[in-house]
């Protein structure tokens, strides 16, 4: 199973995300992210559970003790938002910007 540290590293590389932006989305230092990827320096249990509902995974996945990363949220609801005039970045930023709504609401 891996660590913390590549496990973050895959989760926000697979988001197509940069540290900065990662860093931006959650409310934490870049140097944070940083230290966090080099396993230099591990999160605080709500900065460990803010990860784990901006990528939906549990903590247990982002930990390394289990292979099983997704949540499933029995009560999902589909929105739908025309996007057609949306270059791919843009709707990259909306997609992003939706995580970070859903990881600001844990944290209050």
């Amino acid at each position: 199973m891996a660590d913390f540290a590549n496990v973050l590293r895959q989760l926000r590389n697979e988001r197509g995300l940069s540290q900065q932006e990662l860093a931006r989305l959650l409310g934490i230092s870049k140097s944070a992210v940083n230290m966090y990827e080099r396993g230099e320096r591990q999160p605080n249990f709500e900065t460990l559970e803010l990860i784990a509902d901006f990528f939906n995974v549990d903590t247990d996945y982002l930990l390394g003790r289990t292979n099983t990363a997704r949540i499933a949220y029995p009560d999902t609801v589909a929105a739908h938002f025309d996007t057609d005039d949306l270059t791919e970045e843009e709707k990259k930023d909306v997609e992003n910007y939706i995580e970070f709504i859903r990881a600001k609401r844990s944290r209050t």
